[in-house]
């Protein structure tokens, strides 16, 4: 038996039911009831045994010998039958039985054709075959069917010879190299020719080219699919557009997901080309609302994860009233789980940190599955289309580009008034933009959040959270980070009261000029400022890294706080020169690493009580202790 007759999508009878086949194996199927979806599973042998006992028909079979219900007609020769049945009635209430070619039925079928339903009125002879088919299936619509499925010729023109040819050679030629056609009529061609010479008196015919698609076109598209495409690229297509997750509320599901905008923007100050931003972005699943995002030249990192949930968990009022912006944006809260990818700033350390601080369920989406985050997609899709399209400085693709067009030569947009645009189109357009029911995400927000208020946050706890945390050990002359040592009276405190031991301490990534130490003992945060406090203050710990490679560039030996100030003055004199070359050259070329190190978009951490003093003393001193609060916490 060849298992070809079971192949994906053959429809068979069996017992008054009819099945599908939905999936095959080498030893046996699987079969769906096209009525309940109930499944079966059967092996090769048990199916031919059905077979030769006429238990199990197929579909196409049992068309030509049982009668077709009007039901399983397809649509469009439902509506044919209806008509040639409503123009028979119409022509019997004038009277006409038997057609004929006299002018008195022509010119009713022409009067009467619009009423049944055509379009143009069909030839008198159509209508006298209909008239003698309905009478001989004895006043029934069956006799009006147009059978499609039992025209044309059934029976294979080519020899079995050469059908079994054609099959061995489709059969080699679906693999994952996928030759070109011209190779298959060849192969086909070069058989047939070498059967030919050794059966000189049984000359076969050569198939022409489009026959031999056409039998290649009928070959199972499943396998087809896998072996050009792969089976994950195929089993992806067949997932669902939209991941079938339901909620009841905001904040039940929020999804986040970074990507490079594509633009390129230029300098606020020189106007120089700086590079396409990179957004982080959470969004609502519920509402489809963006809950909040962050914009800056920062790479993917838990830095630029930790920036974007602070914006997106508190309120953002304030920001829209400093950015001149009319409108209101009032998204906010922790989310009770929070759907990402599977990047490494994801799975890091601090992140799990992050959700249990807060109270928040990670949940990684499966890979190589971005209909699993399908909110914050289409958030991304509707930038491209609705925000970015049209504005100068815009990446195409290489087939949608004029071949002279380089975005980056047409940039004319500053980073800041893109910024302030963007927020506009966020609160004002995207988050007012009704779905398929008709209601906007702005609306299903609110109508929840009178349902089940959201809390507002405490601003420094969520910061706190929101921090990395790292270790080290403390000894008497404070801890080191990066190379940098810090340490304060209430520091040295904790070390004679502990003596050397293992602290842990939260950073700002983006200033370097304090850290908060955590008293495990006291519960307790302090504040502790680096030792080089003019060098580190505003240096984020990107930018510090890069001030350490150019140190060693130029001098091997240890690194010291002068090596340190030198290469910091290095690599501002380093972005004057590329800065002043792009103003004076026609061809700009981006400068986004150094943009980061300025750190254009970073966000303003509120957590450390800023120091605007720039003396050479460092303000030891000056120590600042923050309580957390424990009222609610659970003692093991």
């Amino acid at each position: 038996m060849k298992n070809d007759l079971f192949s994906v999508g053959s429809v068979f009878n069996l017992e008054n039911n009819q099945f599908i086949v939905s999936q095959t194996k080498k030893d046996g199927f699987k079969a769906s009831n096209l009525r309940n979806s109930s499944t079966l599973t059967f092996t090769y042998e048990k199916a031919q045994e059905l077979i030769d006992t006429h238990a199990l028909i197929f579909q196409k079979d049992s068309l030509s010998q049982t009668e077709v219900s009007f039901e399983d007609l397809p649509q469009e020769e439902q509506k044919l039958a209806l008509k040639k049945l409503k123009l028979i009635e119409l022509l019997a209430e004038r009277r006409i039985t038997k057609v004929s070619g006299t002018e008195k039925t022509k010119k009713a079928i022409l009067d009467l054709s619009s009423d049944a339903g055509f379009t143009k009125a069909p030839h008198w002879q159509s209508v006298r075959k209909w008239c003698i088919e309905f009478t001989d299936a004895a006043g029934k619509i069956k006799g009006l069917y147009t059978n499609k499925n039992l025209r044309g010729n059934r029976k294979y023109r080519l020899s079995a010879i050469v059908e079994e040819i054609i099959d061995t050679e489709i059969d080699s030629f679906i693999r994952p190299s996928q030759p070109r056609i011209s190779t298959l009529c060849r192969n086909i061609e070069t058989e047939i020719i070498k059967y030919n010479l050794d059966n000189p008196t049984n000359v076969q015919r050569i198939p022409t080219r489009n026959t031999i698609i056409k039998r290649l076109n009928k070959t199972n598209l499943e396998r087809r699919q896998r072996a050009s495409k792969g089976s994950s690229t195929y089993e992806l297509g067949l997932a669902d557009s939209i991941a079938p997750f339901s909620t009841t509320h905001i904040l039940e599901r929020v999804e986040i997901d970074h990507t490079p905008l594509d633009i390129h923007l230029i300098h606020d100050v020189d106007s120089t080309l700086i590079g396409r931003p990179t957004l982080t972005a959470l969004s609502d699943y519920h509402s489809g609302i963006v809950l909040g995002f962050q914009l800056s030249f920062e790479a993917a990192s838990f830095a630029a994860v930790s920036s974007a949930c602070l914006n997106a968990f508190l309120p953002k009022q304030e920001e829209i009233e400093r950015l001149n912006i009319q409108g209101s944006w009032e998204s906010h809260g922790i989310p009770e789980t929070l759907v990402t990818d599977n990047g490494n700033e994801f799975w890091s350390d601090n992140f799990s940190e992050v959700g249990m601080q807060l109270g928040m369920v990670i949940q990684y989406a499966p890979i190589r599955h971005p209909n699993y985050k399908g909110a914050i997609e289409r958030l991304f899709g509707s930038i491209n289309t609705l925000f970015l399209d049209d504005l100068p400085g815009v990446v195409r693709k290489p087939h949608k580009k004029n071949d002279r067009y380089d975005p980056r030569q047409e940039a004319l947009i500053p980073f800041t008034k893109f910024k302030c645009d963007f927020y506009d189109w966020v609160v004002n357009v995207y988050n007012n933009l009704p779905n398929e029911d008709g209601v906007t995400p702005k609306e299903i927000w609110n109508s929840s959040a009178k349902q089940q208020p959201i809390p507002i946050e405490d601003n420094l706890e969520v910061q706190l959270a929101l921090l990395a945390s790292h270790g080290a050990t403390l000894m008497g002359n404070g801890i080191s980070f990066l190379g940098l040592k810090y340490n304060s009276d209430a520091q040295k405190s904790l070390f004679r009261r502990d003596g050397k031991h293992k602290v842990s301490f939260k950073v700002n990534p983006y200033d370097l000029g304090e850290i908060l130490v955590f008293d495990s003992r006291e519960l307790v945060y302090i504040t502790v400022p680096c030792l080089e406090y003019n060098y580190a203050k505003g240096t984020s710990i990107y930018e510090h890294r890069e001030y350490k490679r150019i140190a060693r560039k130029y001098k091997n030996q240890k690194l010291n706080n002068q090596d340190l100030m030198l290469a910091k003055i290095r690599q501002k004199n380093e972005r004057d020169k590329i800065r002043g070359q792009n103003a004076r050259r026609k061809t700009q070329v981006t400068t986004q690493k150094h943009t980061r190190i300025e750190k254009i978009g970073a966000p303003t951490f509120d957590l450390i009580p800023s120091n605007s003093s720039k003396s050479n003393e460092v303000p030891v001193e000056q120590t600042t202790v923050i309580k957390v609060k424990t009222e609610d916490w659970d003692i093991e």
